[in-house]
């Protein structure tokens, strides 16, 4: 193989290089927008409770939250 050929070979390897990569990059960059923009509508819907009982199990398993005097005042007890 001649020099000039393997020149004008390298060449043209490098240039479908460049353009290969570049579609991928911009399919990389689209597919990062579209998990951040998902990502943002979850945490945005986790927000509503009746929305995050359907989308979290463990939300059903959590049960009532501790207030200070809560216990005594359900005994009826003083404090």
């Amino acid at each position: 193989m001649s020099r000039k050929n393997y020149e004008s070979r390298q060449e043209s390897y490098e240039q479908l290089f460049v353009q290969y990569s570049g579609r991928v990059e911009k399919a990389l960059a689209g597919l990062l927008i579209v998990f951040l923009a998902a990502l943002l509508v979850s945490q945005f819907l986790l927000l509503f409770p009746p929305v995050r009982e359907m989308l979290v199990k463990v939300e059903k398993l959590e049960g009532r939250s501790y207030t200070y005097g809560s216990f005594s005042q359900e005994r009826g007890e003083a404090d």
